[in-house]
């Protein structure tokens, strides 16, 4: 039901889908030389299988909870960008996992003796990853109390301001953030009213279609657009072949859209 009703978006999922799964299978991707271009291949896997999960969620009646899961291709769209815009963030950013396994080392370490067997597996890793972590402390002169990756400790909306993508932000957040937190507005979504008799939907719902395909098919190509960029393939022409919406065009970065 829900896919005929909205089939033109359904098709743009799916062909948006075929494209990204053959440019990754044709190793389209950049090679791995430089700290920039390993994050710009994690991060764009990630966001394939955040967008491939959420067409899924909405083919099946849960659109709303995908618009949810795009707020996360939002974080990740805007933490990309500053990344990539700001010289020697990409390699902070890979080397910042020794400080996460420091504090979470010693958070597992810190637990009650009900928790033995965690802290056991982690205790046999403690000598490897403090090595890791005095070798990251001394390169940055700060612990994982004071640094934050490359972000400063920012939030997204800061983040957004440093990546050129504040509009971006405020146009797509908000949003979606309205249909994550508990407000009355969202339960709007869960049940309609006939004749003030209401009808609960406990499980799949009419609810935010085609808007959460919509915003899914936006951000998505996005992060394809910031391997054209780096990589030159694929080129701003072919990207824009599959990424339809006017507002993919509008929120890219990429200085060939104006040629």
């Amino acid at each position: 039901m829900f896919t005929q009703d909205h089939k033109v978006h359904f098709d743009s999922a799916d062909r948006l889908t075929d494209f990204s799964k053959s440019k990754i299978n044709a190793s389209v991707l950049p090679k791995l030389d430089s700290a920039e271009s390993t994050v710009l291949v994690l991060f764009l896997t990630r966001a394939h299988t955040t967008f491939a999960a959420g067409v899924h969620l909405c083919r099946n009646g849960y659109a709303v909870d995908s618009v949810m899961q795009s707020r996360n291709l939002v974080e990740q769209l805007v933490t990309l960008r500053f990344i990539l815009t700001n010289v020697g963030t990409a390699e902070r950013w890979v080397e910042y996992d020794a400080a996460s396994k420091k504090r979470t080392l010693d958070r597992v370490l810190g637990l009650g003796d009900e928790f033995s067997e965690l802290k056991a597996c982690w205790s046999a890793q403690e000598a490897q990853i403090e090595n890791n972590y005095q070798s990251f402390k001394a390169k940055y002169k700060a612990d994982f109390n004071k640094y934050y990756w490359a972000g400063g400790g920012n939030n997204i909306r800061e983040l957004s301001k440093k990546a050129d993508s504040q509009e971006l932000y405020d146009y797509f957040y908000g949003c979606c953030s309205e249909v994550i937190h508990g407000t009355v507005s969202t339960s709007r979504y869960y049940f309609k009213l006939n004749n003030t008799v209401p009808t609960f939907y406990p499980g799949a719902t009419p609810f935010l279609l085609p808007d959460a395909l919509t915003i899914l098919l936006t951000l998505f190509p996005l992060f394809w657009d910031e391997v054209s960029m780096l990589n030159g393939k694929p080129s701003w022409e072919e990207l824009r072949g599959v990424a339809t919406y006017p507002l993919f065009e509008y929120f890219s970065r990429n200085p060939k859209k104006s040629s």
